[in-house]
């Protein structure tokens, strides 16, 4: 609101406030009244502050609208009933005013749904699939918690995940599944959907318990093929030998 004063060298009335700029910012407007008449002056400031926010296209509904849900929030924070949801609704509305845009939000399903979807042209199919499962893992193990926003996630809950996995599993294992995931929080902070990545500080375990795996000679190969069961195991064989592919590869295949 604007506010009038005087300078000691003169009698005429000066105002002064605030307009927006286009950095979303404030800046402060200092102009002549033009009159020494107080009342005058008055009338006159409230004219050059209307001015100068129609110019800067700032209508004086639009910011008491955008007060009042800043108010609310304000009120809500005091007596501590200022959640996550209600939050995002607030800003929601602040930017529908601002922009005229919808607030874009997800879920850790949504949007693990949305990223495996984006991924699934730009990858092979057998990499598809190992993203598929390793998002599908973790929304199983998150349970309800997959249904909350995306950045209800914290480093906590990555560490406890990747924890989760270590009965039954390698260290490397378990690192492809915290790097899928690492991948899938890492876009959302590229699309600005979170600040930070809360996988990001969760180290890796180590992988010495994995178990080095020899191939099988082609006399191992070739009793493998004699005890096969029937003629899709023997091409299932076959083709695993030849090609070094994985088991469900060859499967797929």
């Amino acid at each position: 609101m604007a506010s009038i004063h005087q300078r000691s060298d003169s009698k005429v009335w000066q105002c002064s406030f605030y307009v927006p700029t286009e950095e979303g910012r404030s800046k402060q407007i200092k102009q002549s009244t033009g009159t020494t008449n107080r009342r005058e002056a008055e009338r006159r400031a409230v004219e050059l502050e209307k001015a100068a926010r129609d110019g800067a296209g700032v209508s004086p509904e639009k910011g008491s609208k955008i007060n009042s849900i800043i108010q609310a929030a304000a009120e809500d924070a005091l007596k501590e009933r200022l959640t996550i949801t209600k939050a995002r609704a607030y800003l929601s509305e602040i930017l529908k005013l601002s922009t005229g845009e919808e607030l874009t939000t997800f879920t850790v399903a949504s949007w693990s749904a949305e990223w495996l979807k984006r991924k699934e042209p730009l990858v092979a199919a057998s990499t598809f699939a190992r993203y598929e499962k390793s998002q599908r893992v973790f929304r199983e193990w998150l349970g309800d918690r997959a249904d909350k926003p995306l950045e209800s996630l914290t480093a906590t809950t990555i560490r406890e995940f990747r924890d989760s996995l270590k009965p039954g599993r390698t260290g490397r294992t378990v690192n492809a599944y915290l790097k899928d995931v690492r991948s899938i929080l890492g876009a959302a902070v590229r699309e600005g959907l979170l600040s930070t990545n809360p996988g990001a500080s969760i180290e890796p375990l180590p992988h010495g318990d994995s178990i080095a795996k020899q191939p099988f000679t082609p006399g191992e190969v070739g009793s493998l093929i004699v005890a096969a069961p029937s003629a899709d195991w023997k091409g299932v064989i076959l083709v695993a030998a030849f090609t070094g592919l994985r088991l469900g590869d060859c499967a797929r295949l």
